[in-house]
C-alpha cells in the first residue's frame, strides 16, 4: 500500500489519478471519521445506521468478540470496565505519564511495564496501540464495504502535539489493522 505519491504538477492525468482509492482517517480522542475523494468529490463514510461522526470507542462484551462505535458507547455507563473510550490520549505514553491521570479513566490498567500502559478487559490486557487497531479494522471494514474495491492507500491523521512516539503507535495501530504493508 502507498501512503503518498509525489506528482509534478500537470503531468499525471486525471483519469490515473481517479483510479486510485486512497482513505483519509481522522483518528479521534471522541469520534472517527473516514472520507475518500471520488472524483473531485469528498465522501464521507459513516457507520450501520449512516452517521459519519463514529465513536471512537471499543467494548469487549462478555461473548468474547469486540464492537466499536455507537454500539460501544451504548455500554459506557453499563459495563465502563469492558469499555475503552479515549484510548488516544494513552497512544504512546508509559506508567509515567498516567501518574496524574489515572483517575480520570474507569478502567484498570496493567502497570507491569514501565514503557508500556495497558488496560485490562475481560477480553485480556490490551495496549492502546491494539485498542486503536480495533477502531481502525473498524473504520476500514466499513470503507471496504462502501466502496466495493480495493484501497490503494491510507492517510491517518495525528496532532501536531504528537511525539514521535506518539506517531510510530499510531503507524504500529494501523499495521495491526491490516492497513500497512
Amino acid at each position: 500500500m502507498v501512503l503518498m505519491q509525489i506528482s509534478e504538477p500537470g503531468l499525471s492525468s486525471e483519469s490515473a489519478i481517479s483510479k486510485k482509492l486512497a482513505l483519509g482517517i481522522d483518528l479521534g480522542t471522541t469520534n472517527s471519521l473516514i472520507a475518500f475523494k471520488n472524483g473531485k468529490k469528498v465522501s464521507l463514510i459513516g457507520d450501520e445506521n449512516g452517521d459519519a461522526l463514529i465513536p471512537s470507542v471499543v467494548h469487549f462484551p462478555e461473548n468474547g468478540s469486540v464492537i466499536v462505535g455507537e454500539n460501544a458507547k451504548n455500554k459506557l455507563n453499563i459495563d465502563p470496565l469492558n469499555t475503552v473510550s479515549s484510548v488516544k490520549r494513552l497512544i504512546g505514553r508509559g506508567k509515567k505519564d498516567l501518574l496524574n491521570k489515572s483517575n480520570f479513566f474507569p478502567y484498570k490498567f496493567d502497570l507491569s511495564d514501565d514503557r508500556f500502559l495497558k488496560v485490562e478487559t475481560r477480553k485480556g490486557i490490551f495496549s492502546p496501540v491494539e485498542i486503536s487497531s480495533e477502531i481502525l479494522k473498524f473504520l476500514n471494514k466499513r470503507a471496504l464495504e462502501f466502496v466495493k474495491r480495493d484501497i490503494d492507500g491510507v492517510v491517518i491523521t495525528v496532532p501536531a502535539y504528537f511525539d514521535e512516539a506518539q506517531r510510530q503507535a499510531t503507524k504500529d495501530s494501523a499495521t495491526l489493522a491490516g492497513m500497512g504493508r
